[in-house]
């Protein structure tokens, strides 16, 4: 059998290895570069080739083996060699599964199972069946944002085709509920972040429908301890599924997997607190997944979701991650396997256990509060405070930023006032409302989370006079809670 005697592991794949181009790669002219199509090219070519190069490259939409493109272009070597080690192309093996175990990844957006459990899927390549169950898969962000707001058509494409690449690298087969991104939720959509019971029965009907007919052995879950929306819905409808239709998944080990890097948000306290919830009152043992052979193979995978970050900001907090988890090994992965059917984790607990009482007195007892919100202004989250703590005024001060977000914000229970977009600006506000009035504050904003903002507003920590929180929608899904819970104990009529 011929090998490539190239370095950084080419030789280990052989000639009937697949030849994929990443598909943020293009060739223009005779140069090759990083693009978005027409909405972004890199100022530099990745890599400029001779005439005969160009025709080499062209082959390889084609996607030939290994052998067929040495075969054709004897001297090929050098070129694909350097073409591999730019992330340019990627080899993908023939893929035979051993045996008929089934694995199914539950995962938010398409890149977060190769982001969180990426080297345990490699290590799993051809020894069970895999498939990737995607919720959010319209999307209309990259990178490059700002350029491509507009462009859901091809961002969509763009992520399915790095799918379609990632998901042949491990062995997987791929499935979307064609949910929209956040992004586009709050333009074309519900304009939510966290969703309703309501919508989330929804969602995990539609999980049950395309994960039932697999017969899994396994499930996958992110565990969602950070501050994402996409991730926290995408889990409490999985769990949702698991409740509602136990039955159907009884014979189902259930995992919940470390999403990355959003899983370090609030820190290991958070995320243990969080699957101790899950698993109905106990930490379940920690399952660690030796990944040492295959990271480098993992940090490959990463760079393949080109259009949705840099992969040299990427690469250091998985690295970090893997060799931070406290295992025996160089790099690990982690996840839980749970031995109940899994509670959904609760927001009161998620937020200031000791404060959102006393949020939650000052919402019921007070007819006017003030509200800061330096953060994305969720219009359904305006709403649904307003509903629950009726005849409530909130008095709103966001960033000019958020001016468009808030147009449809029309209600006479809202006063709206819109400060510059600084952080100085932002204390500044809280500053004059907590010295000059009597009303009580709500300050919201993730730079909260930031030790030296953090330090910063620090003063503002008294719970009688205002209330902090890193994430609006948690907030919100407590109150939730907390609304519901006090429904319960009111006196039947």
């Amino acid at each position: 059998m011929r090998f490539l005697q190239c370095s950084n592991g080419i030789n280990n794949h052989y000639f009937h290895s697949k030849v994929v181009v990443n598909p943020n790669f293009r060739l223009v002219g005779d140069g090759i570069f990083f693009n978005l199509g027409r909405f972004h090219f890199s100022n530099r070519e990745s890599d400029k080739l001779t005439g005969d190069q160009v025709r080499l490259f062209n082959t390889l939409h084609e996607q030939p083996t290994l052998g067929n493109v040495i075969d054709g272009f004897p001297d090929s070597e050098r070129c694909i060699e350097r073409w591999w080690n730019l992330g340019i192309i990627e080899f993908v093996e023939p893929l035979t599964a051993k045996n008929d175990s089934h694995l199914v990844v539950i995962e938010p957006h398409i890149d977060d199972a190769m982001l969180s459990v990426g080297g345990a899927l490699l290590n799993r390549r051809g020894e069970q069946k895999v498939t990737i169950v995607t919720n959010i898969f319209q999307s209309n962000y990259t990178c490059y944002h700002e350029k491509t707001t507009h462009e859901k058509e091809f961002v969509t494409e763009r992520r399915a085709q790095e799918a379609q690449l990632s998901c042949e690298m491990v062995g997987a087969t791929h499935l979307h509920l064609g949910q929209l991104d956040k992004p586009l939720r709050w333009m074309e959509g519900n304009g939510q972040d966290l969703l309703h019971y309501d919508q989330l029965a929804e969602l995990a009907a539609m999980l049950r429908d395309a994960i039932a007919p697999l017969e899994a052995d396994d499930i996958w879950i992110p565990i969602a301890s950070g501050s994402h929306s996409d991730h926290h819905n995408t889990r409490n409808a999985a769990i949702l599924m698991l409740q509602r239709y136990k039955d159907e998944f009884v014979n189902c080990r259930i995992s919940f997997y470390e999403d990355l890097p959003y899983g370090h948000d609030f820190g290991s306290e958070m995320r243990d607190r969080l699957i101790t919830q899950i698993n109905g009152g106990s930490l379940p043992d920690t399952q660690f997944e030796n990944i040492t052979r295959v990271m480098e193979s993992k940090k490959r995978l990463v760079g393949i979701f080109a259009s949705q970050f840099k992969t040299s900001f990427m690469i250091p907090p998985i690295i970090s991650s893997a060799t931070n988890i406290h295992s025996d090994f160089e790099f690990s992965e982690r996840k839980w396997e749970i031995t109940n059917t899994p509670t959904m984790p609760s927001y009161v607990d998620f937020e200031h256990i000791d404060c959102v009482d006393v949020l939650f007195k000052n919402l019921t007892d007070n007819t006017e509060v003030n509200m800061v919100i330096h953060d994305y202004v969720v219009v359904k989250d305006i709403e649904k405070m307003i509903s629950n703590f009726s005849p409530l005024t909130l008095n709103i001060y966001t960033r000019e930023r958020e001016r468009i977000r808030t147009v449809n914000l029309d209600s006479e229970h809202v006063k709206l006032t819109y400060y510059p977009d600084t952080i100085d600006a932002f204390y500044g506000c809280v500053d004059t409302l907590l010295s000059t009035q009597s009303l009580f504050c709500v300050i919201a904003g993730y730079q909260l989370g930031q030790a030296e903002i953090a330090e910063r507003f620090e003063e503002f920590k008294d719970p009688n006079r205002c209330y902090q929180t890193l994430w609006m929608s948690s907030m919100v899904g407590a109150l939730n809670e907390l609304v519901a819970k006090a429904s319960c104990e009111l006196p039947k009529k």
